[in-house]
C-alpha cells in the first residue's frame, strides 16, 4: 500500500499490559514513516508507560466521561489524521464513536458485524499473539516488521540516574480480589533483594495503587527501588 501519512493516531485505551503489547507497533510506524507525527490515544491506566516512549510524539489521554468524550471527539477531528489505527481485536463502542466523528483519511482496525474501519486487519494478521494483532498494520503496508517483541528500553531507565532498570513489578490487578496486600509485596521484594541486592527495581501501578506503592517505597527506602 502506497501511503505516506504525516499525522498518525494509534488508539489503545486498554490496560497497562495492552499498551505494552502494542508497543512494537509504535517503533515499526516510526521506522516506516520517520517524518510522521505519531500520537497515541491512551487511558489513564496505561498513560505512564506510553509517555515514557521517546518514539511517541504526543500522548492524548482518554477519560471515561460522556461530556469529555464529546470534547475529545471534537479535538480528534481537528487533528485531521491521515492514519488511524486501532490494534484491539475486540469491538469498542467508544472508539467506534470517536472514529466516526474524527473521520481520518484512512482507518485500520478489526471489523465485526459492522464495518467500522476502512481496512479490516483480520486479513493481515500473522500469528495468534496480541503482539501479532498489533503488528498487522505493518503487513498491510507490505512490510516485514523488525520489532517482534515489546521494546522497553525507554521505560526501563531510571530517569534520575539514566541507568537501566532490571526488573519492573506491576502491583495492579484487573480484579480487586487478586490484589496482594502490602505484607505480601514486602515479602516478595525482600526475597528478591536478598538474592540480588544490586538489582534496580521499578514499582508501577495505576492511580488507585499510589498508596500501596508509596508504602512499599517507605518500607524499603532503597535507591534500588524506584
Amino acid at each position: 500500500m502506497d501511503i505516506n501519512p504525516r499525522n498518525i493516531l494509534v488508539v489503545q485505551i486498554g490496560k497497562l499490559g495492552d499498551m505494552v503489547l502494542t508497543n512494537p507497533l509504535f517503533y515499526e510506524l516510526k521506522r516506516l514513516f520517520p517524518s510522521a507525527s505519531l500520537k497515541v490515544l491512551a487511558s489513564e491506566v496505561n498513560l505512564e508507560f506510553v509517555s515514557s516512549l521517546k518514539v511517541v510524539d504526543e500522548v492524548i489521554v482518554y477519560k471515561k466521561n460522556i461530556f469529555k468524550d464529546l470534547f475529545l471527539a471534537s479535538k480528534l477531528k481537528k487533528q485531521n489524521f491521515d492514519l488511524w489505527i486501532d490494534p484491539k481485536d475486540g469491538h469498542s463502542r467508544t472508539t467506534s464513536a470517536l472514529l466516526k466523528v474524527a473521520r481520518p483519511k484512512l482507518s485500520l482496525g478489526y471489523n465485526h458485524e459492522e464495518k467500522v474501519f476502512d481496512v479490516d486487519l483480520k486479513d493481515f494478521v500473522k500469528g495468534k499473539h496480541a503482539v501479532d494483532l498489533a503488528l498487522a498494520p505493518i503487513y498491510y503496508f507490505g512490510k516485514e516488521p523488525v520489532h517482534l517483541k515489546p521494546v522497553l528500553n525507554d521505560f526501563l531507565e531510571d530517569t534520575s540516574s539514566r541507568k537501566p532498570i532490571d526488573v519492573v513489578i506491576n502491583v495492579s490487578s484487573g480484579n480487586p480480589s487478586r490484589y496482594l496486600p502490602l505484607e505480601k509485596w514486602i515479602a516478595i521484594l525482600s526475597a528478591i533483594i536478598h538474592k540480588h541486592p544490586s538489582l534496580k527495581i521499578r514499582i508501577v501501578g495505576i492511580r488507585v495503587d499510589s498508596k500501596l506503592i508509596a508504602d512499599i517505597h517507605n518500607t524499603f527506602k532503597s535507591e534500588y527501588i524506584t
